[in-house]
């Protein structure tokens, strides 16, 4: 989870960078994202992952990560809506995750659970504005 302070006992390291957009590499977990979707349309600052001590960074730059642990895998995602604001990249933040937890089969229900989110589940898009020197 973006911030979590247990991230350093799993050897996770960060790098302020200013990002506009990721590229997806192939994953299981990824079905149904596209590069669209960390398409963040300006220029922000994220504390991306660093491809050290077993992590594998699944978008580049580091935005998605995963390091295998035992017989399973940690994943990390370092797009955080609340730190985008009221941006069409927190939009965009909100649909990786939610699709990042429905590939991991998580239930989204209301719950005591520490993966409960402190953020809507669902945010509406309103349609951009065409400038007007595009003729469709």
């Amino acid at each position: 989870m973006p911030g979590a302070a247990s991230a350093a006992a799993f050897g996770l390291k960060t790098k302020e960078q200013r990002v506009f957009i990721g590229r997806l590499k192939w994953h299981p977990l990824l079905d149904g994202l596209g590069e669209g979707d960390l398409y963040l349309k300006s220029w922000t600052s994220l504390p991306t992952i660093c491809p050290e001590n077993g992590w594998e960074n699944l978008a580049e730059p580091g935005m998605i990560a995963a390091k295998k642990m035992g017989e399973g895998r940690l994943i990390t995602c370092v797009l955080d809506p609340e730190k985008l604001g009221a941006t069409r990249g927190r939009i965009k933040a909100l649909r990786v995750w939610n699709t990042l937890l429905t590939n991991l089969s998580l239930r989204r229900g209301r719950s005591e659970s520490f993966l409960q989110p402190q953020e809507k589940l669902y945010e509406p898009n309103p349609w951009e504005e065409m400038p007007p020197y595009i003729n469709w």
